[in-house]
């Protein structure tokens, strides 16, 4: 596989070759040897061949949601103008070490046999000092870190949603039909990526779903 040619297909019209090859040699720093659950952060100057003073971040995770969001998030809090943003999804080949062996656009239909997918996200931003680098670096893999945390609990959270919007039609109280689909067209409408689930607590109502005595249940564990 051919990171410049993934650079191309992403990248927007006005970037032209020479450009796109210095990305994909970038971003190869952080592609170029990365373990399943860990996350690279290369961050150096960019050299755009201009006067300009800019700074270049390519950081490769593997896939999941809120990347982007928690990255530039992090960015910007600090005072940081992005100029450029490139999120490729790869499918990646590895060796047993991690070693980069093939990397392709991903295919939204299959994950082929013997690669991982896997999140490249690269960055333009205003000249980030040199001091201020390293303490950068350690930021974003703790918040990348917390992104991995985050993910696999909304994934559980996203189970225990679709269950609730199943189980309406189980209530053992007396529930109007129209009100039923409504709810569950409503939950079902959450899990859809409309709504990022940072928790969620479990009622069990007795009588009337606006019963507002009701308390959450609570769970071992």
């Amino acid at each position: 596989g051919d990171l410049f040619a993934v650079v191309q297909i992403v990248a927007p019209d006005d970037l032209d070759d020479a450009a796109a090859g210095r990305i994909a040699a970038f971003a190869e720093r952080a592609l170029a040897a990365r373990c399943p659950g860990e996350a690279n952060v290369v961050i150096d100057d960019l050299e755009s061949g201009d006067s300009r003073r800019r700074t270049a971040i390519a950081i490769s995770n593997d896939d999941m949601p809120f990347l982007v969001d928690s990255v530039t998030n992090a960015l910007s809090a600090r005072g940081l103008s992005i100029f450029r943003l490139l999120h490729p999804i790869l499918d990646v080949c590895r060796d047993p070490d991690g070693g980069l062996l093939e990397v392709s656009p991903a295919d939204r239909e299959v994950l082929p046999e013997g690669r991982r997918r896997e999140s490249l996200i690269y960055l333009e931003t205003s000249a980030i000092p040199q001091g201020e680098r390293e303490p950068l670096e350690r930021a974003l893999l703790e918040i990348l870190v917390d992104v991995r945390v985050s993910v696999a609990d909304w994934r559980a959270m996203l189970k225990k949603l679709e269950r609730a919007a199943e189980s309406l039609g189980e209530a053992r109280i007396s529930v109007a039909a129209d009100s039923v689909m409504e709810a569950k067209s409503f939950l079902n409408w959450l899990a859809d990526d409309n709504f990022t689930l940072l928790g969620y607590a479990s009622y069990d109502f007795k009588g009337v779903l606006d019963d507002e005595s009701v308390q959450p249940e609570m769970e071992d564990g």
